[in-house]
């Protein structure tokens, strides 16, 4: 029973040990790294392309489609793509 204690124990302050030095972190790195967001945009409008929504693209097919998707989700990258379709690629 002791054992099973200090493990758990073990567990909780390598959490929050983790979650201390993240915030730590977060609070002095000062937000989401440019690279990250280009690559959202980026997959994006890829994908709006791709389904044919967005101005030069045309849809190519399902594979086409999903071999954009090699790191970003497609998912979220497909609705963003739709989103931008109806509100423009403009962020004014």
């Amino acid at each position: 029973m002791r054992q099973r204690w200090r493990f758990s124990f073990g567990v909780v302050l390598i959490w929050l040990l983790a979650t201390v030095l993240d915030r730590l972190w977060w609070i002095h790195q000062g937000g989401v790294r440019a690279c990250d967001q280009a690559d959202y945009l980026n997959s994006a409008l890829d994908h709006g392309r791709a389904l044919g929504l967005l101005p030069g693209g045309s849809w190519q097919g399902w594979k086409a489609l999903l071999d954009l998707s090699a790191k970003i989700p497609p998912l979220a990258s497909l609705v963003n793509g739709s989103v931008m379709s109806f509100s423009g690629d403009d962020p004014a």
